[in-house]
């Protein structure tokens, strides 16, 4: 039986893509203050995150 990727929860599917091959987890940390914005939206109000995935390619 194969299950639905909308069934799974973030944390799964994010354990799941951090051991797959060519994925880096790396450990960052800031040197000042940030804001977090939609580069690309009309909603242009601060996002919080506990969490940033940077995608560098995507494979085919």
């Amino acid at each position: 039986m194969t299950m639905s990727l909308k069934d799974a929860s973030t944390k799964s599917l994010i354990d799941e893509l951090s051991n797959r091959t060519g994925i880096k987890v790396v450990s960052t940390g800031l040197y000042g203050e940030y804001d977090l914005r939609k580069k690309y939206d009309a909603d242009r109000e601060t996002v919080s995150a506990e969490m940033i995935l940077i995608v560098d390619h995507l494979e085919a």
